[in-house]
């Protein structure tokens, strides 16, 4: 669109010239006091300008899409922006809860293990009781 835009300027800058030209070759038709071919002149001057203004209203149409869109971009990188903000805090969340179920794992493991440690001393605390019992009712 830039491009275009350049090549626009560029055309007017060709048509202006070629306005300056057939106005030069206009005063000299004139001098020569030729009618038809500063008629034809004429028309083709009046042509150049009509697509003149044709491109000028062009540019400014592809100026203001241009405009829409880099602000459109801008926008978007905005949001997009705001998105990875949200993502790093989220990945942050993340490795904190990730780092708190290990921690609470491996105290659930670690609670695991002391409460099977007193269910084997509870057992052979019931052993030996047992055994206590064994030897009182033998003697």
């Amino acid at each position: 669109e830039l491009q275009a835009a350049e090549k626009r300027a560029q055309e007017r800058l060709e048509f202006e010239n070629q306005i300056t030209k057939i106005q030069t070759m206009l005063e000299f038709a004139r001098s020569r006091d030729t009618a038809g071919h500063v008629e034809q002149v004429e028309k083709e001057v009046l042509n150049l300008e009509e697509a003149l203004q044709k491109c000028q209203k062009n540019e400014k149409k592809y100026r203001k899409v241009i405009e829409d869109l880099q602000h459109e971009i801008a926008e978007i990188k905005d949001r997009l922006l705001d998105q990875k903000k949200k993502i790093e805090y989220q990945e942050r969340d993340i490795s904190e809860c990730t780092k708190r179920a290990a921690q609470l794992n491996k105290d659930y493991n670690e609670q695991r293990k002391r409460l099977q440690l007193i269910d084997s001393d509870i057992e052979k605390l019931r052993m030996d009781r047992h055994n206590y019992f064994r030897t009182a009712k033998v003697i």
